[in-house]
């Protein structure tokens, strides 16, 4: 178990990290990209007993049913990011399944995407990551007060809104911009700053699928 936990949180940092590709240059991008790869195997292998209990009972469950669907895309977010960063790869030049042209517009695209729905993927897992660092947290005396862990959290959330208008988020996501502009800011700001929207896509899809499931919940008591 500690070492799945481990493996998400490197996956977290490698993340933040790859999405600064302007920052850390082309040939880290594509190691770091490999090393992601590696742990997306191993976070798989971790995770065999999901799939082996995923489509067992009579029934599933709504919360069951968002739990697939949102891995779905997401492994094949993964998928088509690895097939474009291998059609650009200067590390792996051998391999080229996509034009080099489309092969980095789908590879910008799904990478926003991607860290959107890892976010969401959090989300529904968040019980299992939060967990572990609220109990760390109460060993701080200062920070075990709940008001203060909220006052943080949330200005994380409310800094992450800023950051995600700021760095024109959505542009990316829509693909009405073929290049990624940054600011002059340093790696450790931008992955601040990607840090704080990522947290806010956690809260977000943490919010919705909430409501989806009590929704849900009400519909099933009221009947």
């Amino acid at each position: 178990m500690k070492k799945k936990r481990l493996l998400d949180i490197i996956m977290l940092f490698l993340l933040m990290f790859l999405m600064a590709y302007s920052k850390t240059g082309r040939t880290v991008h594509e190691v770091l990209g490999i090393i992601m790869f590696v742990c997306f195997i191993f976070h798989h292998i971790f995770n065999l007993q999901w799939y082996k209990t995923v489509f067992k009972g009579k029934y599933m469950s709504n919360k069951m049913m968002i739990y697939i669907i949102i891995n779905i895309l997401l492994l094949f977010d993964v998928l088509f990011l690895i097939m474009s960063g291998l059609s650009m790869s200067k590390i792996i030049p051998f391999i080229s399944i996509i034009p080099i042209s489309l092969a980095r517009r789908i590879h910008m695209v799904l990478s926003y995407w991607g860290f959107i729905l890892i976010a969401v993927h959090l989300a529904l897992h968040i019980k299992s990551f939060i967990l572990p660092i609220k109990n760390k947290l109460s060993e701080c005396t200062w920070l075990n007060k709940k008001i203060i862990q909220n006052f943080i959290f949330y200005s994380l959330v409310f800094i992450g809104v800023i950051m995600f208008i700021k760095s024109h988020f959505i542009s990316y996501l829509f693909m009405t911009t073929e290049f990624v502009f940054f600011d002059d800011m340093s790696l450790i700001q931008f992955i601040l700053e990607y840090f704080t929207i990522f947290i806010l896509f956690v809260y977000l899809s943490y919010m919705i699928l909430k409501w989806i499931i009590n929704k849900k919940r009400s519909k099933k008591f009221i009947n």
